[in-house]
């Protein structure tokens, strides 16, 4: 694989001591979780207070994201989890710590990287280059990178995945401004996130422009939820940046770990919106890449708030806030990305009992070839024991002599209609589909359907 694989090894190294079951597989998952959490209280608790600790610890662990990918086997809530935990080292003046928590990150996802530059950035313009072995410290993240690339090489004949990088026919028109609100809302505006961002720079831009309308221009800024996504983000992006100019003007820039809580969401969000320039693979569009930004954005609004607004304001817009992130989980509401919210967590357990239902309705389950796992590897949960099943993929065809099928249509594939065609090409002659069972839930939907002699 491309990405840095020490999440992956520790999972395996696991699975060898404990065995090959679904509670060892949920184990790291879960502990990744837990720490990604304390981490994030850790850190707000240390810029800001408990107050600020205790709501974005919270915030984190609402938040639809998060709790979708909570449990999965990615490397992402690890990256979270280590990643707060650098910037909690830095902030405490701990360079070596920090690098080393950041090396952990980005031996989870290379996009770690961008941490260490924001340290090293934030170094210089503090310090110059006068603490040149802490800028080196701080660069030394690069050298999982470097080993990765080498195993690559010996292991599979690249450095980096030819997917991931190599030569491009160049981005679509308009790419700039979809792929900015694509992450750029995402991270800033997304699952009442505009909230917090709105509230917080109400806070700042009142005290620092001196306005003897608080309550007016607290209530300007809160305008966004009247406004259609794109002009909410343009909104926000308008009024941060006027709060930057008055800082600014002002002399009052953050210190060097809140300029990194900052300048990390901003640099990752970037970072997946420009990656198309280099990149020929066009699907790198996944919000869940920027669950290692969540814990310093989360934690940079809180720390605002208690700064400008004090401990009530903090209360306040916390309670608002994980109300309206709570409420944004409880469906699933992109086809392209069900698994963003925890509603996207009932696809599993119906699956199960598509599956079972399958295996006592027929003699073989028939079951694409991506999703063959579900029936045949008890390890992954949907399945006591390994049932029979048939793979079906490009050329498979259906033996017939009377068997009947119990055919396992999953969410993704119910949506192509190339696989409507590879079904009836596997079909034996003679035999027909009967529906047994549709489940649906939201956008979310699964088949089962019986392939037999036609009546």
């Amino acid at each position: 694989m491309g990405h840095p694989a020490a999440y992956f090894w520790i999972w395996a190294l696991l699975m060898r001591v404990f065995g090959d079951t679904v509670r060892v597989a949920h184990l790291l998952p879960a502990l990744f979780a837990a720490l990604a959490v304390f981490s994030t209280w850790l850190l707000a608790s240390r810029m800001a207070g408990r107050a600020a600790g205790a709501w974005a610890a919270l915030s984190l662990g609402v938040s639809p994201l998060f709790l979708a990918q909570a449990m999965q086997p990615l490397q992402d809530v690890p990256f979270a989890a280590f990643a707060a935990l650098s910037m909690w080292s830095f902030h405490r003046r701990r360079p070596l710590a920090a690098a080393a928590w950041c090396a952990a990150a980005t031996a989870c996802r290379e996009q770690a990287m961008l941490l260490a530059g924001c340290f090293v950035i934030v170094e210089v313009m503090h310090s110059g280059f006068r603490r040149v072995p802490r800028l080196l410290l701080y660069c030394s993240p690069v050298l999982v990178i470097v080993a990765t690339g080498l195993v690559n090489l010996l292991a599979n004949g690249y450095f980096f995945r030819p997917e991931y990088l190599g030569a491009t026919p160049g981005p679509a028109d308009g790419w700039l401004a979809d792929r900015t609100r694509h992450f750029f809302g995402h991270l800033y505006a997304g699952d009442g996130r505009w909230i917090l961002v709105s509230t917080a720079l109400a806070a700042g831009l009142t005290r620092v422009s001196r306005s003897r309308l608080p309550v007016a221009s607290a209530l300007m800024l809160l305008s966004p939820a009247v406004l259609y996504p794109p002009g909410r983000l343009l909104w926000l992006a308008a009024a941060g940046l006027a709060a930057l100019v008055l800082l600014v003007r002002r002399g009052e820039l953050p210190e060097p770990a809140g300029m990194v809580l900052v300048a990390f969401p901003a640099a990752m969000a970037a970072f997946h919106v420009l990656i198309v320039l280099v990149s020929p693979d066009k699907d790198l569009n996944l919000f869940r890449y920027l669950l290692g930004a969540y814990p310093p954005f989360l934690v940079s609004c809180f720390a605002l708030l208690r700064r400008e607004g004090g401990v009530r304001a903090v209360h306040l817009v916390g309670l608002l806030f994980v109300v309206f992130t709570v409420l944004a989980g409880t469906r699933a509401v992109d086809r392209v990305q069900p698994d963003i919210t925890p509603a996207y967590l009932r696809l599993p357990f119906a699956e199960r009992r598509m599956v079972e239902l399958g295996a006592s309705s027929a003699d073989s389950l028939v079951i694409p070839l991506s999703d063959m796992d579900i029936a045949i590897s008890p390890g992954l949960g949907y399945v006591d024991r390994a049932l029979p099943a048939v793979p079906l993929g490009e050329g498979t065809r259906l033996r017939g002599c009377g068997t009947v099928y119990a055919l396992l249509v999953p969410y993704a594939e119910s949506r192509m209609q190339s696989f409507s065609e590879l079904v009836m090409k596997a079909l034996p002659e003679g035999y027909g589909l009967d529906t047994i069972s549709v489940w649906r839930s939201g956008i979310l939907e699964l088949a089962l359907l019986r392939a037999g002699p036609a009546s």
